[in-house]
């Protein structure tokens, strides 16, 4: 469909577009799909229709009309609204590509956790290589990508007066031309005073050997020419020197006069904007930043040879990024810390509040019931255990919050639990523990088709359960 803005918001990114049937579509700064241009009120534009919601928004430039439209974006003045607009649209576009990430429902704080995250990432490759090859490794360069273009913005947004010359006034016409004027007229003043000075000289010594020779002679004639023609032209190269002078002077006045007029009003607007930006990037940091930790730790526990490693160690608990940071500690010593090991003891309660240690147990009968409740408190009594026979409670619980692990009975009511993380893309989010009769080739082929993680015989005796359970929870 095609449209023309009416209205638009630069502060919140909101704008309306009017149809020539005289229909309205609202949009925002995510749906404009122009980076040539930014959006401003009067441009024609095409775009998609989504309800009343207009998707893909772009400048209209249909090379059948008449091109005014593109007259009027070309005339457009360079304003302090027009650059920032233009600036923070070229970021939503570069963080866009992370949108899929926005369905997370959860997020860890990553400028508290970006160096320990990264390292734990760089250690456990190096103790399983093999975590290069799975989808951890593209969700690091995702998050790398992301906090490179963080920390880029946060370097334009805390030296704002580089910002503003970067943005607005070496985008300025007038101001270039008055700056690039100004600079030629500095090296044209330079040659003026230097040819002043030789003029100078060359005037004294003539002068001089005019007042040694006063007889009237062909040599005294020359003389006198010559000092005539450079006292007129010492007389010219001051005076074009101070007219120059005097440009400059007003080339100066006229650049100070836009950076006046402009540079407290970039600030603003520039800082308005950079508070919007700066919420929107650090919540889809934060929800990358879990993903990737997730991840990275659902994969270890699944890797032998990682856990073969912690499992000589004295780290307690399930694997994870705490009892990883709590392992690390255990290490130091703690009368020589350095700065960075004491920024790692301070993010510990952090990590602790983090820290989830919940199951939802979907049964088929009390005996497994209590079988399970019996070796999750053996295992570690402060684990919160829900147990139930009713999947459409599990899934009231899977409504506010996602457990750690997800405990099924093969006998149990399951497929609407499957259905239900399937449909909100939560597979890869849990721990999936699957007790069945009999384990097969298919069983585990089928298993791996639905993201369940362990299969555990139900008739494994209580303590070897136990041990099993144990293992795959560390």
């Amino acid at each position: 469909m095609t449209g023309k803005i009416i209205f638009y918001n630069e502060a919140v990114g909101n704008g309306i577009i009017l149809t020539s049937d005289k229909m309205k579509f609202s949009f925002s700064i995510f749906d404009w799909d122009d980076f040539e241009y930014v959006p401003a009120v009067g441009l024609p534009v095409v775009f998609e229709r989504e309800n009343d919601v207009a998707k893909f928004v772009c400048v209209f430039t249909d090379e059948d009309e008449d091109g005014s439209h593109l007259q009027y974006i070309e005339n457009q003045p360079i304003t302090t609204e027009s650059v920032i607009q233009r600036y923070f649209t070229s970021m939503y576009r570069d963080i866009s590509q992370f949108d899929s990430y926005k369905r997370t429902p959860h997020s860890i704080d990553f400028l508290k956790l970006r160096r320990f995250l990264l390292t734990s990432y760089n250690n456990l490759i190096e103790m399983d290589a093999y975590l290069l090859q799975t989808e951890v490794s593209a969700i690091k360069n995702d998050l790398i990508e992301l906090s490179e273009i963080y920390d880029m913005f946060k370097l334009r947004s805390k030296h704002i007066k580089k910002a503003f010359y970067d943005l607005f006034l070496n985008q300025s016409e007038e101001f270039l031309q008055a700056k690039e004027r100004l600079e030629k007229n500095k090296i044209t003043l330079g040659q003026y005073e230097l040819k002043i000075r030789l003029e100078e000289i060359t005037l004294k010594n003539l002068e001089s050997s005019l007042e040694k020779n006063i007889s009237l002679n062909d040599d005294y004639e020359e003389m006198e020419k010559a000092t005539k023609k450079s006292r007129s032209l010492m007389i010219d190269a001051i005076h074009n020197k101070r007219e120059m002078e005097e440009e400059s002077k007003r080339l100066a006045e006229f650049i100070e006069m836009i950076v006046a007029e402009n540079e407290e009003s970039f600030q603003i607007k520039f800082l308005a904007q950079a508070e919007i930006f700066h919420g929107r990037i650090v919540e889809i940091l934060n929800k990358v930043a879990y993903v990737f930790e997730t991840n990275l730790w659902k994969k270890a526990r699944k890797s032998k040879i990682i856990r073969k490693y912690f499992s000589h160690t004295n780290a307690n608990g399930k694997l994870s990024s705490t009892t990883y940071l709590k392992y690390y500690l255990q290490s130091l010593d703690t009368e020589k810390l350095s700065s960075e090991h004491k920024e790692l003891f301070e993010l510990l309660p952090y990590m602790e509040s983090l820290q989830h240690r919940s199951v939802i147990y979907l049964h088929s009968d009390s005996q497994n019931a209590h079988k399970v409740k019996q070796i999750l408190n053996e295992i570690d009594k402060k684990i919160e255990l829900h147990s139930l026979n009713n999947p459409q409670k599990v899934l009231q619980i899977l409504d506010n919050e996602l457990p750690d692990f997800l405990f099924l009975d093969q006998k149990a009511e399951f497929k609407t639990i499957f259905h239900y993380l399937k449909r909100n893309d939560l597979l890869e989010e849990v721990t999936i523990i699957f007790f069945m009769n009999k384990i097969t080739r298919n069983s585990l082929e089928r298993a791996k088709q639905l993201h369940i993680d362990f299969l555990i015989p139900s008739n494994t005796p209580i303590a070897n359960m136990k041990e099993i359970v144990r293992s795959y929870m560390i």
